[in-house]
């Protein structure tokens, strides 16, 4: 030990089981047949393949290692900090993956744990796990996932790497139509774009989905992420140029049993239901319409359902608006074929998809979602 103080691991070295610091006794214990008694440590060596990556992302992409480590590097402090202690434990199985998101279980951390993290803003007013410590984990360890992971955390996939963190919030601002807090980043300059561009929603609907945060941060690179979506991560494996702190934008939300899609294809259901899940799928839309909003990619898919067992009468509502017009009219002009119309082209309204791009051509959005409703409708009754 006193000569590890002197090399430049010393720190590395404290608090570590050592050999005695007596040196015969120190060449004995190395000579002895036993070589777990001879060298009781075991040095795991991480295979970093990112050569150009910084020092920082070995720290991001193998932290999950670190989850048991008996005392925090003092690499972890600081920004590093905020990524770790905030969720770095707190995601689980993935939920869904498209081509523009993914989403994932996820808990917050317990209030007084929340309250003490760089991230702690995010965490509150979060549905969390149980402040007593045997409570927690008793949830964490239950069989049904809905009552361990409550929340959903859905990645966004920013394909745009060298773009600065404010295209995000605008290039991905309808995806927080329904948000109840508006994050601090859109306040001023943000605040004027949005609110020139676009309109939130006044107040939270029992049948629009409940969106509880929404933040910027670097992409992680989770498990499986290599293999549902490799396109959306960047590596030097798949883009010829290494941009640094590549971020994207995160969004909580509460967690939904299944979609519609999913409901239909599996659970039966009467007359009697079928009605009330599509009078809530009409609640939404007059909600919105009433607002000047059109979602524009109402799908079965977009729509989750949340009950307790396959007898109960499913609660219902409309989420995924990253597709919706929001400017406060009905009408788009559609000069040419880069003006977006909405994600759904199967289930677009006869003047939506009739249309043809001209300079004095205005598409008329204000029926568009209750024809895509009457398609989801027949999906409710007749499968």
């Amino acid at each position: 030990m006193e000569k590890a103080e002197r090399t430049p691991l010393g720190t590395v070295c404290a608090n570590l089981p050592c050999t005695s610091s007596s040196p015969t006794a120190h060449r004995k214990q190395i000579d002895t047949e036993d070589p777990f008694v001879a060298y009781p440590l075991a040095l795991k060596i991480m295979f970093n393949y990112q050569f150009a990556a910084p020092e920082r992302h070995l720290w991001m992409d193998m932290g999950t290692e670190l989850i048991p480590v008996r005392k925090r590097p003092p690499e972890l402090i600081g920004y590093m900090a905020k990524y770790f202690l905030a969720f770095i434990t707190h995601l689980r199985n993935i939920i869904a993956c498209g081509c523009h998101a993914a989403v994932y279980e996820a808990r917050a951390r317990t209030v007084e744990k929340a309250e003490r993290t760089p991230l702690g803003t995010v965490c509150a007013n979060l549905p969390c796990t149980s402040s007593s410590p045997t409570a927690h984990r008793k949830q964490i360890d239950t069989e049904d996932p809905f009552i361990a992971y409550p929340l959903a955390l859905k990645i966004m996939f920013n394909y745009q790497f060298a773009a600065p963190e404010r295209h995000l919030w605008m290039d991905m601002g309808t995806e927080l139509i329904p948000v109840r807090k508006r994050p601090p980043e859109l306040i001023g300059y943000m605040a004027k774009y949005f609110l020139a561009f676009m309109s939130f929603l006044p107040h939270s609907h029992p049948n629009i989905v409940h969106m509880y945060k929404a933040f910027t941060d670097r992409m992680p690179i989770l498990e499986d992420a290599h293999r549902l979506y490799p396109e959306a991560l960047p590596t030097n494996d798949f883009f010829e140029l290494v941009v640094d702190e590549p971020k994207t934008l995160f969004i909580v939300m509460k967690r939904y049993r299944m979609t519609l899609r999913e409901y239909v294809l599996t659970c039966k259901r009467n007359f009697w239901i079928g009605r009330v899940m599509f009078g809530q799928l009409l609640e939404a839309i007059v909600y919105l319409y009433d607002r000047r909003i059109s979602h524009r990619d109402i799908k079965s898919d977009n729509i989750l359902l949340d009950f307790d067992t396959e007898e109960d009468v499913p609660h219902l509502v409309l989420s995924d608006f990253g597709c919706a017009l929001a400017t406060g009219t009905w009408k788009v002009r559609y000069h040419s074929d880069t003006v977006d119309l909405g994600g759904n082209l199967a289930l677009r309204a006869p003047e939506i998809r009739c249309a043809r791009p001209d300079p004095d051509q205005l598409v008329d959005f204000r029926m568009a979602d209750l024809w895509a409703a009457a398609t989801i409708g027949y999906e409710i009754f007749t499968r």
